[in-house]
């Protein structure tokens, strides 16, 4: 199985470790998995968990149950968690893709979605795509300074991307992402708070 594993990464042409967990069932590795990998201090912050496959027909089945208590557990360990979904329909190696790549900023997420869009970037497969970078305020915020403001923080983080602040009622915004959001002024402190110098910023992009 690890031989699979390693073959497999070879095959993708990614970098990384493969690693064989025995566990009396998947749910049971997975949860063991993310508490106990890393060395010391050096621990994954990051959690890629495959969509459940059918899950709208068997939502009451293991699948679904597993894949909601993966994610508390990821939580509780303090991880982000990516959820790519239809992974077999994105593009191989050789199938390079125009469009753009839509970021929707509606709930703060400490900047794993910038990160995301920017290495996608870099990667030759969507290198020729935009990025495009939509966030959501209430009516009576001031779209007008947010716009300015995140082009002003894209523009110090050195990624090109358009944006557009998409203005909603109170009653179009879900309770879990009207809870969730952050209000105007804070989200403008908080760009406040992450414009680095140039240099650091340059540093941390450059990672």
């Amino acid at each position: 199985m690890h031989d699979l594993l390693r073959s497999g990464l070879a095959q993708a042409k990614v970098q990384g470790f493969a690693e064989v967990l025995a566990a009396k069932d998947v749910e049971d590795g997975i949860s063991t998995l993310i508490q106990t990998e890393g060395l010391g201090g050096l621990r994954p912050n990051t959690i890629v968990l495959c969509w459940p496959a059918q899950w709208k027909k068997d939502f009451d089945g293991f699948a679904a149950e597993a894949f909601i208590r993966t994610i508390a557990i990821a939580e509780a360990r303090k991880c982000a968690v990516i959820v790519p979904k239809n992974i077999d329909n994105f593009p191989d190696s050789k199938e390079n893709q125009d469009g753009t790549i839509d970021i929707w900023w509606i709930i703060h997420d400490g900047g794993l979605l910038f990160l995301i869009a920017f290495l996608l970037k870099r990667n030759k497969v969507w290198s020729r795509c935009r990025i495009r970078l939509f966030t959501v305020t209430q009516i009576e915020d001031n779209s007008i300074a947010m716009k300015r403001d995140l082009e002003q923080y894209m523009y110090q983080l050195r990624i090109e991307a358009e944006v557009d602040v998409v203005e909603m009622a109170d009653q179009e915004i879900s309770a879990y992402a009207y809870e969730k959001s952050l209000r105007l002024a804070e989200r403008i402190k908080l760009l406040k708070d992450l414009k680095l110098g140039d240099k650091d910023l340059q540093l941390q992009v450059g990672h």
